[in-house]
């Protein structure tokens, strides 16, 4: 555990608490974790305050469990904690690092909302990000286990009058565009070509 990365001045509303005892590639998480929150937007805690904290998590909206121990005893506290901040209403996301898949199982069917390899592959620690601001922007429940999100999808047609107009060529640059515009919400786009 890295504690040259923990706040002495917090700022009174964070966004995310992060679990990270023992969490051997902390260093690179916590500048990750600058980059998607904000420098001074998540706040690094210890197993023994989150039962305090959880209680009143104020304004925080996630809890993030950096993981790279298997041991049984790390698992059943983690297990307990998820369980915490389901009840106290926070979004829950897992980042993992070499764990099993029994214990990541156990882990997923607490409460986890997302779960994230780490070190990630590329950009799966912003993506999962965005999916849990949408999912709690939306008052969406989710969770592996839990009952699937209703999706607000849109519909966007276009076509061409005549053939060799530049329709699919319009539609891929939509598309493009659609995606990037939306990313840091979470949103996804996909394409149809017909």
């Amino acid at each position: 555990m890295a504690l040259s990365f923990r706040r002495d001045s917090s700022p009174a509303v964070v966004e995310a608490l992060v679990l990270a005892e023992g969490f051997s590639e902390f260093d690179a998480l916590a500048r990750d974790l600058d980059v998607e929150f904000g420098a001074g937007q998540w706040e690094e805690i210890t197993y023994v305050e989150a039962a305090n904290v959880f209680s009143a998590p104020g304004g925080a909206q996630f809890a993030v469990f950096a993981i790279s121990s298997d041991a049984s005893h790390d698992i059943n506290e983690v297990a307990t904690l998820i369980k915490r901040a389901r009840d106290a209403e926070l979004m829950v996301m897992l980042v993992v690092g070499d764990i099993s898949s029994r214990s990541m199982h156990r882990l997923l069917r607490e409460g986890a909302s997302e779960f994230v390899p780490y070190p990630d592959a590329d950009g799966a620690l912003p993506e999962a990000i965005g999916r849990l601001r949408l999912a709690k922007s939306n008052n969406t429940v989710t969770g592996f286990g839990l009952p699937e999100p209703v999706r607000q999808g849109r519909v966007i047609t276009s076509y061409g009058a005549a053939g060799g107009v530049g329709a699919s060529t319009f539609a891929v640059n939509l598309a493009w565009e659609l995606a990037v515009g939306t990313r840091k919400q979470g949103r996804k786009v996909a394409l149809l070509d017909f």
